[in-house]
């Protein structure tokens, strides 16, 4: 019987991830880490760059716990400093786009006149 397909995924993954056998680790530059947020650190705030290098360092020193809840704690701060980035990013782009419209508004009533 052949082995599932995750399980042929997983082993490949394992093979290119080093020297330590079965364990797959994530770093910076892994495109979609964490939930579709890329932790490079010039996309975000310096105190969320804080955060997800607690959170990196914690996961880097408790390989194993880190499955068991270990860094549950930073990995919540992180995600809420990440969360906060977004909405302050949306909320920004809300007013630019509102002070474009009302500029096309105005432009087009004058156009009128």
């Amino acid at each position: 019987m052949a082995a599932p397909a995750f399980v042929a995924r997983s082993q490949e993954a394992a093979d290119l991830a080093g020297p330590v056998r079965g364990l797959i680790t994530m770093n910076s530059h892994d495109a979609m880490a964490w939930g579709g947020a890329h932790l490079s650190s010039h996309l975000h705030t310096d105190e969320c760059n804080v955060a997800i290098n607690l959170l990196k360092k914690c996961h880097s020193e408790n390989q194993f716990l880190k499955y068991f809840g270990q860094c549950n704690d930073f990995d919540r701060e992180m995600r809420k400093c990440l969360k906060k980035e977004y909405e302050d990013r949306r909320a920004k782009s809300r007013a630019r786009s509102e002070h474009m419209k009302q500029r096309l508004l105005n432009a087009e009533k004058q156009a009128d006149n």
